[in-house]
């Protein structure tokens, strides 16, 4: 369920000499998202400013002094309230109190429009709950007077600010990620990165020792290579028909193949080096999942104790329903564009991950071209399968497990998963037949 909320309100001032008084509107636009017993607070999809989004945090932002007001209803999102704000002439560092309320469940960004011209004269970076802005640098001074001016504040969740967080932490296609510091530094030098880098990054090695290699997160070359995604998104053609000269040739393909080697990361506490300058590290395949894992782990510190996590391909349950009921997850039905489901698995507090080769594919005179490469031979996977979907507690488990097992093929996949306690498997065959580790979770086709 969708909602939208809005408030505005204005007051006329005096004029004190030498002092400016900017009669405030508040214009607040929260989308508010309400599934089961949870409220989550998104952007809002009508401002102007979401590819600007980041979770930067005001360094200018303190704690919440004394004698804050604000305005609150019963969805638990409080607004502050500006009746009118005064600072002095002729100065642009100016003492204002723009703040964000303790217990909100998302970021604040303030922008204040003179609403005679339409400038911004400043714009704030994300503040977090219980921090406040007191010392304010306008884009230039305002003249004694009274300026009518806008305050809007915009939101954005505290997951999606997390999500950023990791996307700029953990991605190879972000200049100043860390993981693009390591891929850098390649075959020179090692790189200091976070606890969390260095997390995903031995689980990637871990995956690698339990695919036998078929998981690999140096694949980042040879991903490049092929070039999927660039290539599918750019064609008119609907069954995404390309000309062959897209298609890499053997030499290239066994060129970069020969740089795919987890075993050339060398770790020494937070220090990462790739030991040959020619590899790529690529997260791709597990970062989603394990940035799902640490939402949910946001979320349940913060006691919710309902709620799904959908990061496309990847849904990560947060207990039950809040009738005590199982969640009804949808696997996607291949190559089929209705948004219907080939089938749907009930279950609680569990992940859902899904990977298939209908989702970054070409075509080149009618043969497809898949994103799921082969580490032993640099060429897509060729097998009988459309997907493989995972059970797990893990979204990072369920994200690696996923493409391991579809490179892998159905029986030796079904032992890795019959191997592993905890994790089950639906696998979706090119004849579209539905084929399951277990029946120990619910599986409908209806």
């Amino acid at each position: 369920m969708t909602g939208l909320y809005g408030m505005s309100g204005g007051i006329g001032m005096k004029i004190s000499k030498n002092k400016i008084r900017i009669t405030a509107i508040i214009i607040l636009c929260v989308a508010v998202a309400v599934l089961a017993a949870v409220l989550v607070i998104r952007k809002d999809k009508n401002k102007d400013n979401d590819d600007k989004f980041t979770p930067t945090i005001d360094s200018d932002s303190g704690e919440i002094g004394t004698g804050s007001n604000y305005s609150g209803g019963q969805q638990g999102i409080r607004i502050p309230g500006y009746p009118s704000i005064t600072v002095d002439a002729g100065k642009d560092n100016v003492t204002m109190n723009l703040f964000n309320p303790e217990g909100n469940p998302c970021y604040f960004t303030f922008e204040i429009v003179l609403s005679d011209t339409g400038e911004t004269i400043y714009k704030s970076d994300m503040v977090e709950p219980g921090k406040a802005i007191t010392n304010v640098k306008l884009q230039h001074p305002l003249e004694a007077g009274e300026h009518n001016a806008v305050i809007k504040i915009s939101t954005a969740s505290l997951t999606d600010g997390k999500a950023k967080k990791y996307e700029d932490m953990l991605s190879n296609t972000v200049s100043y990620s860390e993981v693009s510091k390591i891929n850098d530094a390649a075959g020179k030098e090692y790189v200091t990165v976070s606890n969390d880098t260095l997390e995903l990054i031995k689980k990637g090695i871990e995956y690698g020792d339990t695919s036998d290699g078929r998981f690999d997160i140096t694949i980042g070359k040879l991903s490049d290579l092929w070039n999927f995604s660039e290539i599918a998104e750019n064609t008119d053609s609907k069954d995404n028909e390309v000309d062959a000269s897209v298609v890499p040739s053997d030499a290239q393909i066994q060129s970069e193949l020969s740089h795919v080697n987890y075993h050339n990361i060398q770790i020494n506490g937070n220090d990462v080096m790739l030991t040959d300058p020619k590899a790529k590290l690529d997260l791709g395949g597990i970062a989603k999942g394990f940035i799902a894992d640490k939402m949910k782990a946001y979320l349940q510190s913060k006691k919710i104790t309902s709620g799904i996590i959908n990061l496309g391909g990847n849904v990560l349950t947060v207990g039950e329903k809040s009738d005590g009921s199982d969640y009804t997850v949808g696997i996607q039905k291949p190559f089929d564009e209705s948004g219907e489901p080939i089938c749907t698995v009930k279950i609680k507090d569990k992940s859902v991950v899904t990977s298939g080769i209908y989702e970054r594919y070409y075509r080149v005179d009618g043969k497809l071209y898949h994103h799921i490469l082969d580490t032993t031979t640099g060429y897509p996977v060729k097998n009988n399968l459309y997907s493989v979907t995972i059970i797990s507690d893990s979204s990072c488990d369920g994200d690696a497990l996923s493409t391991t097992c579809f490179a892998l093929g159905i029986d030796k996949a079904k032992e890795l998963i019959n191997s592993l306690s905890g994790v089950e498997a639906i696998f979706v065959t090119d004849d579209y037949s539905i084929i399951t580790t277990s029946d120990e979770y619910e599986v409908s086709t209806k």
